[in-house]
């Protein structure tokens, strides 16, 4: 099968609504094969085999943003994503402080380490409320959930429920099941 990176703007827009690999036909499917075998690779989109402009931008499968892979609050998260950014929001909470305090001696310096810590605060702050809110998802629950966290004792439970608990194998409401620590997009 064609491996490119590349689609024509049919099927990428058609993919947001299921597997657009999976709607092709037998016949649309070989010739996307045969495209690829021919050297057809980048000319040729990677699921229908369609004619590609050379070298555009314009068909391209848009990147994965770093700030929403940080902070944003759409998609599903599984338990090693959750995981890993809850440890970068512990990083970001703590990394700062530390630095902070280590050059918080220096009088020329001025407010700098007191802005340092505010923005490592703001950031960890962020990645811990999306990471809370995509785990919901992936459960198949609202963000709104992580309200129930400021509840003593009940918030315990949550967090190892959020940790231990597999969220849902299939689609649910919020987008298809995450892959490895999966992105969550």
């Amino acid at each position: 099968m064609n491996t490119n990176l590349r689609t024509c703007e049919r099927c990428h827009a058609s993919a947001g609504s299921a597997d657009a690999a999976a709607r092709l036909t037998t016949e649309q499917q070989l010739e996307a094969d045969v495209a690829a075998i021919r050297g057809g690779g980048d000319d040729n989109c990677r699921q229908c085999g369609a004619a590609l402009p050379h070298r555009s931008n314009e068909f391209l499968i848009p990147s994965v943003s770093w700030w929403k892979w940080f902070v944003g609050l759409d998609g599903r998260l599984n338990r090693g994503g959750f995981l890993l950014r809850e440890v970068i929001a512990l990083i970001l909470l703590i990394g700062p402080l530390l630095i902070a305090l280590a050059i918080s001696d220096s009088e020329s310096l001025g407010v700098f380490p007191s802005i340092l810590y505010l923005a490592g605060i703001l950031l960890g702050v962020g990645v811990h409320i999306s990471a809370l809110v995509r785990r919901f998802h992936d459960r198949d629950k609202s963000g709104d959930m992580m309200l129930l966290l400021f509840v003593p004792l009940l918030n315990l439970f949550i967090y190892i429920d959020l940790l231990a608990v597999q969220g849902q194998d299939h689609w649910n409401d919020y987008g298809n099941r995450p892959d490895g620590i999966g992105l969550g997009l």
